[in-house]
């Protein structure tokens, strides 16, 4: 595999027997076609956590706005490119079911490697959000000194380990999987 079938595979697109790029249906053997101009999207919508890791340390971090509009403004934006992508952007795009040799690119040795890079990243992001509200806690300022800041913070603190947790366990399934393979 080149590097831009890695890349494809790390924004869940996959080229078919015809030159088709689709955008995959987790659990099926099929996807959606997508045009040219509907790669940058996908790409957008695929690296999401990171764009919110992003706007929440703008709006938190930088801003020093209260932590319950940043998480907030996070919330929303999630739930509206959500909204967007799966009622609108995908509503008139075909289905195609893929082949069986084009589904077999997932189970290659760089596609766990790319998973494993993505669960990976997945388990650290969280960590730093934890280490900045932490240091939040530790020293509210005027902005999050009230308790509802306070108590949600505390509440992040608790749910963004189970994330990560969940992700790790994600990249150590991978990690065995890239191990099995290299020794074949």
């Amino acid at each position: 595999m080149n590097k831009e079938e890695i890349q494809q595979l790390r924004n869940n697109l996959i080229k078919d027997h015809r030159r088709r790029m689709l955008y995959l249906i987790k659990g099926e053997q099929a996807g959606y076609h997508m045009n040219e101009s509907d790669l940058k999207f996908v790409s957008i919508y695929e690296a999401k956590e990171l764009y919110s890791l992003l706007i929440f340390l703008v709006t938190f971090g930088i801003l020093k706005q209260k932590f319950i509009l940043a998480v907030g403004i996070v919330v929303l934006l999630n739930i509206a490119i959500y909204i967007y992508f799966n009622k609108f952007f995908l509503s008139d795009k075909n289905i195609i079911k893929i082949r069986e040799q084009e589904y077999e690119k997932l189970d290659s040795l760089e596609a766990h490697e790319e998973f494993k890079a993505d669960a990976f990243s997945k388990t650290i992001l969280p960590l730093f959000l934890v280490i900045i509200i932490f240091s939040v806690l530790i020293k509210p300022d005027a902005n999050n000194n009230n308790p509802i800041d306070i108590n949600l913070m505390r509440a992040t603190l608790v749910l963004l380990p189970v994330y990560s947790v969940q992700h790790f366990m994600k990249y150590l399934r991978e990690r065995k999987i890239v191990k099995g393979m290299k020794k074949e």
